[in-house]
C-alpha cells in the first residue's frame, strides 16, 4: 500500500500496468512475468518477496532485461549476480542481522527496566556500484 500511495501522490503520470501475487515462488514469477510480457510493453518490476530469479529470467528470455527498471528486496548470492549482470537495477535490503541485533538490544532492554526509543528500520539501497561483498 505504501508503494501504491506514494505512486499517485508523487508520481500520477505513471500506472500500475498489472499486479501478481507470486507466493515466494521463482517458478511462479517466471510464469506471471511471462504472462504481463506477452500482454504489454511495461518499464519497470517492483518485487516486493521472493522470485528476483524468476522475474529476471522472463525479462532476459524477452529481450527487455537491459530496458526494463527491475528493483527487487533483499541481498542475496542471487540478487548480487543479477545486479552485475544489470537485469537487476537495485536491491532494497534490511540487512536481517542488523535488525536482529536491534531487537535484541530492545530485549535487553526491557529486562533491565529500561526503554529503547524505537528505530527505524534502517533500509540499504543497492546498486551495481556499491555491492558489498562480505
Amino acid at each position: 500500500m505504501g508503494f501504491r500511495s506514494i505512486l499517485s501522490d508523487e508520481f500520477p503520470e505513471l500506472r500500475i500496468a498489472a499486479y501478481a501475487e507470486v507466493g515466494d515462488d521463482r517458478d511462479r514469477a517466471y510464469e506471471e512475468m511471462n504472462s504481463i510480457l506477452r500482454d504489454r510493453r511495461i518499464s519497470g518490476v517492483y518485487n516486493i518477496g521472493s522470485g528476483n530469479q524468476g522475474i529476471a529470467r522472463a525479462l532476459r528470455e524477452a529481450r527487455q532485461a537491459r530496458e526494463t527498471i527491475f528493483i527487487g528486496h533483499d541481498l542475496t548470492n542471487a540478487s548480487r549476480l543479477l545486479l552485475l549482470e544489470r537485469t537487476l537495477d537495485a536491491v532494497i535490503d534490511q540487512n536481517p542481522r542488523v535488525e536482529a541485533r536491534e531487537v535484541v538490544r530492545m530485549l535487553v532492554s526491557a529486562v533491565r527496566g529500561r526503554t529503547e526509543p524505537d528505530y527505524p528500520p534502517r533500509n540499504q539501497v543497492i546498486f551495481r556500484e556499491n555491492i558489498p561483498f562480505d
